[in-house]
């Protein structure tokens, strides 16, 4: 995943991270990929509410979205009508 986050960012694509971390019960969001030292592969980082969708905030037509969750990749699908795929999929990319 990362391999593929440069990539994009080699191409100058835009990487957006939509997030539901749970900064309560774990580290917070920003601490975190600090840590890990990948903060700034991304143009964009959106702490999203567990209450909100992370479909409000797609606003580029022409994005994919990649997630974990089947359930959110369905909703992006339907919602959105953008390509989604699974973070094992990436290598196809």
């Amino acid at each position: 995943m990362i391999a593929f986050l440069y990539k994009c960012r080699n191409n100058n694509i835009k990487i957006s991270l939509l997030s539901k971390h749970d900064d309560a019960s774990l580290k917070p969001l920003k601490i975190l990929l600090s840590e890990l030292r990948i903060e700034q592969i991304f143009d964009r980082i959106i702490h999203i509410n567990e209450n909100e969708q992370k479909s409000d905030y797609i606003d580029n037509k022409d994005a994919i979205f990649i997630d974990d969750s089947f359930a959110e990749r369905r909703a992006i699908k339907e919602k959105c009508g953008i390509n989604v795929f699974s973070v094992d999929m990436v290598e196809v990319l």
